[in-house]
Parts: C-alpha cells; structure tokens; sequence
C-alpha cells in the first residue's frame, strides 16, 4: 500500500519539478545567461524526471516493475545533476588556482 502512494506521489510531483525547471531556464535572466554546462545539466535532470514519471506510471497501471532494455531515461537525471555538480567542482577549483 505505502509502495502504490510513493509511486503515485513521485509520479504527480516529478513532471512538475521538471516543468518548473525547464520554465526556469526560460524565464529567469541569470539562468539564461548561464554557462552551457549549466543549462545543459537542467535539461537533463528534467528530462530524466519525465522518464522516471513514465517509468513508475507504467508500474502503477501493470503492477508489474519496467525492465529498462533500452536507454534507462531515469538515469538522465543523475547524469543532469553530476553535471551541475562537476560544473560547480570546476567553478571552486578555477577559483582556488587564481588566488
């Protein structure tokens, strides 16, 4: 029962979380005029958000867990925020090496 609510939950609240982001970047003059890693790491994240969302729906309306043969697109949104994350690594390293 907890599982079915997890999975109901994470399906209404990813698209949305991806949606504000991707209208965040859109919308809002400094991420507009961020770096292409930057951008590029939101994009992914949402739409790795968008593929979990069709992955936990397609659980909820089967009963039956995905196997993910083809490109895992959930996996997008990890490779989205480790490009943040080595984006902001190289921003703190580029920093230090100038003092």
């Amino acid at each position: 029962m907890i599982e079915n609510v997890i999975l109901w939950a994470t399906s209404i609240i990813n698209p949305i979380a991806g949606t504000v982001m991707i209208f965040a970047l859109f919308q809002n003059e400094w991420l507009r005029t961020a770096p292409l890693w930057h951008r590029f790491g939101m994009i992914l994240s949402a739409v790795g958000l968008y593929g979990q969302t069709a992955r936990n729906y397609l659980t909820i309306t089967t009963g039956v867990p995905p196997r993910d043969i083809e490109m895992p697109w959930w996996v997008l949104k990890d490779f989205g925020l480790a490009f943040l994350a080595f984006y902001f690594l190289f921003l703190c390293l580029k920093k230090r090496r100038i003092r």
